[in-house]
């Protein structure tokens, strides 16, 4: 499947920056001892017993199309299948960004669905992923806001002013997998040299 040209729906225009500081919200909330050390967020216990703070269920063993998660806004619900669920168990590490990109689905675009009708085909507008700016990807968004999640930029520039900011260590503290943190020190590196 060619995923620039899937549909997707069309949300307001995200900066790196608005998603950085709507994770950091998010962490503030539901694990805020993440934001004082460098450790592993929990999304699995999150998932499990702190959804309810923003009105959301978690729901297992669903099947979604292939799908590794998936986030309703307009019923409030994260689900994942049984398969992505028990590699959650397990540690894996794309379990881990997979349900903390399902996080930045609920909390980036959860508002949708109160000036939307999500529910109806007819009153969402559709693009091609190929047609939109990253920015504007509320698959780009969610992954932006699962990275910063998972590896939160206040833990990420203390480890770096340490020397500790290399992308094993950045693994291996995280619990993420070696392309999200490829990802994430590669972009914080630059900015943290300003």
């Amino acid at each position: 499947m060619d995923f620039t040209e899937m549909p997707v729906p069309v949300v307001p225009g995200l900066s790196r920056k608005q998603i950085e500081q709507s994770a950091l919200e998010f962490l503030l909330i539901v694990a805020p001892e993440c934001l004082e050390a460098p450790v592993p967020v929990p999304v699995r216990e999150i998932f499990e017993d702190r959804l309810d703070v923003f009105d959301y269920k978690a729901l297992v063993g669903k099947n979604i199309k292939g799908l590794d998660g998936v986030t309703n806004v307009t019923k409030r619900e994260v689900t994942l299948p049984s398969a992505t669920y028990k590699r959650l168990e397990n540690g894996d590490c794309r379990a881990r960004f997979t349900l903390a990109h399902e996080f930045g689905h609920m909390i980036l675009h959860g508002n949708l669905a109160l000036t939307q009708d999500l529910a109806s085909a007819d009153s969402v507008m559709f693009a091609r992923r190929s047609q939109l700016r990253a920015f504007e990807d509320p698959e780009w968004q969610a992954n932006a806001f699962g990275a910063a999640v998972l590896m939160p930029y206040p833990m990420m520039r203390l480890l770096y002013k340490q020397g500790l900011m290399s992308v094993e260590n950045v693994m291996e503290t995280f619990h993420v997998s070696e392309p999200a943190a490829k990802l994430r020190v590669t972009q914080l590196k630059t900015e943290f040299m300003k």
